[in-house]
């Protein structure tokens, strides 16, 4: 996904005009005024001369409670005002994994 956002982005004469940068960064620490907001799973920046402005922020939420989601969610919204998008992907399995038995036929023709 980060690749594809960063071909449209690269597509656009943003950078050729207003000297701006759109880095996506994954796992990066959001810091805003010298809070440390947390490490949104992907952040699309707008990088100027002389700052950084957070424009989309994805969460992907596999495991973590809603309250706790939910806190991290709400601390980027109240402190990114500049902020367009802030994303949540939840991500529930329809039934758990399992892999698949030794003796089982996929299991056999994996290994065949």
């Amino acid at each position: 996904m980060s690749m594809a956002i960063q071909s449209i982005i690269k597509s656009m004469p943003i950078n050729m005009h207003w000297n701006l940068i759109f880095p996506i960064r994954m796992s990066s620490l959001l810091t805003i005024m010298g809070k440390r907001l947390g490490v949104p799973d992907l952040l699309l920046q707008m990088n100027g001369l002389r700052c950084r402005i957070p424009l989309w922020i994805m969460e992907i939420n596999l495991s973590l409670a809603k309250d706790e989601l939910m806190s991290s969610i709400q601390r980027y919204a109240a402190n990114c005002n500049d902020a367009q998008i802030i994303m949540i992907i939840d991500v529930h399995e329809s039934q758990p994994h399992k892999k698949p038995q030794e003796k089982s036929k996929l299991a056999k023709r994996m290994m065949g």
